[in-house]
């Protein structure tokens, strides 16, 4: 549905669905939880041995799991278990997912590091001294299981690892994400990594936040409190409008087709009523729609807005 301007050039107009490129959302979790295994098998490979582990929080010391969270992320407990635990690690890099309980709405955690062999009170004794803060004296802070001890063949072990960690990432939950994280303003992140993790792993950004792999685990303290919405509001809001895009596709002298795209103006539409409407044709991924000029776009338009008129009569 393009129209050939001249012999080397190719334009038309896109119309795609706004994404709100949430890992809390049941639509954009897929291919960012997807995009992001991609990589975390490249970077797992790397690693000499992986060693698995889930971290769970004694929910008894805290009055709610918001709370909980809060103070997990205040102390940097699991980048301070890792520095605990740093004897007997192959290198500090590390790699952790969040998930929440069905049950308790509370955190926990499956860590991934670089390690052949790590004593089980020596994890248990990392995670508990993390409860010191709560009045200043240790104490069971949570639970410790193994999820995968050492596995040395890494070529195999980072597929299984990264799969194992991502699937957190993919699967929306049965229940939903609980109304705490649903309200929150700030930002909660789904996994974090070690500092530098991810040097020398390409990635798309277009598929993910940047933020996510700028930030890491060592700066687990610090809260983004400029966002005016909440998690769940930014969620409600993926495909609500759509934005027009110029897209153009020139052939160079080397014969290399070069690509480029401007944004237009956006459409307090959303793509499911452009179609409801019987007008365009749904792509593949159902996020965007082709037009070949403005003239069609606005005739695409005025069928819609005469639809909706319609509709409401």
């Amino acid at each position: 549905m393009s129209i050939v301007t001249s012999q080397n050039l190719k334009a038309s107009l896109t119309v795609a669905s706004c994404r709100c490129n949430s890992r809390f959302c049941k639509s954009c979790c897929v291919s960012l939880g997807i995009e992001l295994g991609n990589r975390l098998r490249q970077r797992l490979s790397k690693f000499e041995s992986l060693y698995m582990v889930t971290l769970t929080i004694d929910p008894k010391h805290f009055e709610d799991p918001e709370q909980a969270y809060q103070y997990i992320k205040r102390h940097r407990c699991v980048a301070e278990t890792v520095r605990e635990l740093k004897q007997h690690l192959i290198t500090n890099d590390y790699f952790y997912v969040v998930e929440w309980q069905r049950n308790t709405e509370n955190v926990h955690f499956h860590l991934i590091l670089n390690s052949s062999y790590i004593p089980f009170d020596a994890i248990c004794d990392a995670w508990n001294k993390q409860s010191v803060h709560i009045d200043g004296n240790v104490r069971v802070f949570g639970s410790v299981r193994f999820t995968a001890k050492s596995v040395t063949t890494c070529n195999v072990a980072s597929v299984t690892a990264a799969n194992y960690a991502t699937k957190y990432m993919i699967k929306y939950p049965p229940q939903g994400y609980p109304r705490w994280v649903l309200d929150a303003q700030y930002n909660i992140r789904k996994f974090s990594t070690s500092r530098g993790f991810w040097d020398g792993i390409e990635y798309d950004d277009a598929l993910d936040n940047p933020s996510d792999y700028q930030q890491s685990d060592d700066d687990e303290g610090l809260d983004n409190n400029n966002s005016k919405r909440t998690i769940g509001q930014i969620v409600e809001s993926c495909g609500q409008f759509c934005n027009v895009f110029y897209d153009l596709q020139r052939v160079d002298q080397n014969g290399k087709v070069q690509c480029s795209r401007k944004f237009i103006r956006r459409l307090h539409i959303d793509i499911a009523s452009l179609y409801d409407a019987g007008i365009g044709t749904k792509s593949k991924n159902g996020r965007e729609v082709v037009y070949k000029d403005q003239f069609e776009l606005n005739d695409v338009l005025s069928k819609y807005r005469e639809h909706e008129l319609m509709r409401n009569a």
